[in-house]
């Protein structure tokens, strides 16, 4: 993050992979946690994003119970300002 361009943004989406390797009935599937965050190098923004993962995880936590974590997904784009696709209100 601290070589990111000051014209550009990480999109970032968290996925967590639920299952259980002892049980061959049960299917792995990813669940998304949240939305998709777009995320400078400002330390501001790591800050919101962590606690808004926190509180999420904490939320969610109920359902995560039933069947464990296996496995924690990162997935990343770096993308500039000016991309058209970004700019939406809905992100």
């Amino acid at each position: 993050m601290i070589k990111l361009e000051k014209d550009q943004i990480v999109l970032l989406l968290f996925r967590v992979k639920l299952g259980d390797e002892n049980d061959p009935d049960i299917i792995s599937n990813y669940v998304t946690i949240g939305r998709l965050f777009k995320v400078n190098n400002s330390s501001n923004d790591f800050e919101n994003l962590s606690e808004t993962l926190i509180e999420l995880l904490s939320i969610k936590d109920e359902s995560y119970k039933n069947q464990p974590v296996l496995e924690l997904a990162f997935t990343y784009k770096i993308v500039g300002l000016d991309n058209e696709k970004i700019l939406k209100k809905n992100l």
